[in-house]
């Protein structure tokens, strides 16, 4: 009988450290493997994100050069300039003018209005897609 008990302590402490390393061994792989997921998701999301931005980045750009490029045309028109610089333009040449202006917004898709300001007369003159044009 005490060779049985020797045996079944024996048994019983292997079967406690058996149970014990693979426990500790689950719970230390599962524990690096949940902070490499963590970084790798993080490193995918932050990538994700930079790429987005970066092209969005661009896209401000492009859209930032081609409106100064559009503004620095107007300015240059002769039919506008009667708007920005007469103190009072003749009918004539205002809807000569709102006519020129109309088409630049045509020729944009992502401007929606076109504001012109004769500081002369303290007018403002409106172009928009929506229909508030005068």
């Amino acid at each position: 009988m005490s060779n049985f008990k020797k045996h079944h302590k024996l048994h019983s402490k292997l079967l406690i450290s058996i149970t014990l390393c693979i426990t500790l061994t689950l719970l230390i792989s599962t524990t690096v493997y949940y902070f490499y997921y963590i970084r790798v998701e993080k490193e995918q999301a932050f990538e994700a994100n930079h790429g987005s931005l970066s092209l969005r980045s661009k896209e401000v750009i492009n859209m930032t050069s081609i409106a100064q490029s559009l503004a620095f045309q107007m300015y240059r028109s002769s039919t506008l300039s009667k708007l920005l610089y007469y103190p009072k333009p003749n009918v004539y040449d205002v809807t000569a003018a709102m006519s020129e202006l109309n088409n630049y917004l045509n020729s944009m898709p992502y401007i929606e209005s076109i504001y012109v300001y004769n500081p002369k007369s303290g007018t403002f003159y409106i172009v928009s897609t929506r229909g508030q044009n005068g």
